[in-house]
């Protein structure tokens, strides 16, 4: 499986440089094997939380995907996808048009669909 230098990948391995503390990390080194720790791991995944804007259980480093190639994939797949942002975009247009009165009314009506 050919990886592709993506955004993730990078910033994955600059940040184990960082932390680690070590000139060289491969996309499938291991990140307790290159010398990171619990410790670690919990600081790399606050990092990659503000960094990336999702949410990664600690489990998912320690556990599920040690290496940059598995880390940078969970993200990607955590990420919003256009069409996601698209919509997301459209809805907060849709908000900004509309009075606090109107958007408690909305807010209402959904969470009462039987009216």
């Amino acid at each position: 499986m050919l990886l592709l230098a993506t955004k993730s990948n990078i910033l994955l391995l600059i940040f184990w440089q960082e932390l680690i503390g070590i000139d060289r990390v491969g996309i499938y080194d291991n990140f307790f094997e290159l010398g990171g720790y619990s410790l670690l791991a919990v600081q790399t995944i606050s990092r990659l939380r503000e960094t990336f804007q999702v949410e990664l259980p600690l489990r998912t480093l320690l556990f599920d995907d040690p290496t940059v190639a598995q880390l940078a994939t969970v993200i990607e797949e955590k990420q919003p996808k256009p069409e996601q942002i698209k919509e997301i975009e459209e809805l907060l247009l849709q908000i900004e048009g509309l009075s606090p009165d109107e958007i408690q009314q909305q807010l209402i009506q959904e969470s009462n669909p039987i009216n």
